[in-house]
């Protein structure tokens, strides 16, 4: 009686046989048996995952390099001058926690509602819980610890602080779920998920948001979400398609966009201008006129970001792409030096 392997030889032997009378050259014959393939399956489904390897995906599945943009709750307190009050600083760094925390609670969230269509996309089929790096029941008790943490802190803080967490969250949910696929809706939504995250840590360190400050960060964020869907555009564009998806937009709306964007950007800069010749600027700095420095490194770093997405350099969300990129860090530092020397005064 032949064994298994003496009959899958004598199959290999016979194909090749064959192919050889047909005159067919190069080609390499392999027979794998059902049970073969059907233990390999089992095999690679039981494979553990390694507790490192389980951690890193936990790391990608909350997107820590998204926390970047939970800073902007810092802003508040440098436009009040309130960096010297410790219950202020205090606010404002459990605020930044609370944000990060429901911030990565909702994208895990998004993570497992969506898991069947990021199975299919060709990118976010290798997200970790897509790929099965990390199971479904682990990603519902991480979203619950990070929701339920970030707000447990947000109520420490205040009931206003976890009001305004609340808020972001189901506009967050919204636009994951619907509002994104409504054009023009999606970017408004998106510009007030930024500008949420000032009026938190308004609310955070206890000082009232000026109208100023909200005028210049929406038009700013309005600007960057029209970027953020320019980039996309360009992308699809150079991919050959017309439409981007169930977003609801295509290439014809680009330039329209474009205009939509840029106009915004510019409308940022042309309210701090407006602020700085105020008599308000007056009485928050000691030397108003050094702040006047920011205005042209503020509409360089602008100028730039749609410089690098008309060239379809934009891979990221703008805020991800500028903590990359060394000369928005530049920038950044000469607007910040511009700030310190207009609190500390004129030297002597």
């Amino acid at each position: 009686m032949q064994t298994e392997a003496d009959q899958t030889f004598s199959q290999e032997k016979l194909l090749a046989q064959a192919a050889s009378a047909a005159g067919v050259s190069g080609i390499s014959v392999s027979i794998s048996t059902p049970t073969a393939e059907a233990a390999s399956r089992a095999t690679t489904a039981a494979a553990p995952v390694s507790g490192i390897r389980k951690a890193k995906a936990i790391v990608r599945a909350i997107r820590c390099h998204q926390w970047s943009k939970n800073l902007l709750v810092i802003l508040p307190l440098l436009a009040a001058h309130a960096y010297s009050s410790r219950s202020a600083l205090l606010g404002a760094a459990l605020m930044f926690m609370a944000w990060c925390l429901v911030a990565s609670g909702i994208y895990v969230s998004n993570d497992l509602m969506d898991i069947e269509a990021d199975r299919c996309h060709p990118k976010k089929k290798f997200r970790p819980f897509a790929s099965g790096e990390l199971t479904i029941p682990l990603g519902i008790v991480l979203a619950t610890i990070l929701l339920i943490g970030g707000l447990g802190i947000a109520v420490a803080i205040s009931v206003q602080c976890a009001g305004m967490l609340l808020l972001y969250a189901a506009c967050a949910s919204a636009y994951s779920l619907h509002l994104k696929k409504r054009p023009l809706v999606d970017v408004f939504v998106l510009a007030f998920l930024f500008s949420s995250r000032v009026v938190g840590g308004g609310l955070a360190i206890g000082f009232a948001i000026s109208l100023w400050l909200l005028a210049f960060t929406s038009f700013l964020f309005l600007g960057l979400a029209f970027l953020k869907r320019c980039s996309e555009l360009l992308r699809i564009q150079a991919m050959g398609r017309i439409h981007l998806g169930s977003r609801g937009y295509g290439v014809v709306d680009l330039v329209v966009l474009q205009m939509f964007g840029v106009a915004s950007a510019f409308i940022s800069v042309l309210v701090l201008v407006l602020y700085l010749n105020s008599s308000v600027a007056e009485t928050q700095y000691r030397w108003p006129t050094a702040m006047w420095a920011a205005v042209p490194f503020l509409l360089l770093w602008l100028c730039r970001l749609w410089l690098a997405t008309a060239r379809g350099e934009m891979e990221d969300d703008p805020i991800v792409y500028s903590m990359k990129d060394w000369v928005s860090w530049l920038l950044g530092g000469c607007i910040f030096a511009a700030f310190i020397v207009a609190t500390l005064g004129r030297p002597v």
